[in-house]
């Protein structure tokens, strides 16, 4: 990691001091209605793309990623 690096921290949290009694799983309010009808688990649905963006491919990775893959030979789909 280097001097300008961005990270954001991410606390785990059963670790919050004061512990807080209740922390509600919430989605945005603007789709709220429309993701309880449709989902099972809205607030599972929401973290799910939240996740996926945090763990997006930068280009910096990808280009990692496409060099390793040719060096090791790999020709067909990657699966496991």
């Amino acid at each position: 990691m280097t001097d300008d690096s961005q990270v954001i921290e991410l606390p785990i949290l059963h670790n919050l001091s004061p512990r807080l009694s209740f922390l509600p799983l919430a989605i945005p309010e603007d789709i709220a209605d429309r993701l309880t009808r449709i989902h099972g688990d809205p607030s599972a649905w929401w973290v799910g793309q939240f996740v996926t963006y945090l763990t997006r491919l930068n280009a910096m990775m990808r280009k990692f990623l496409n060099e390793t893959k040719e060096k090791l030979g790999f020709v067909n789909p990657i699966v496991g």
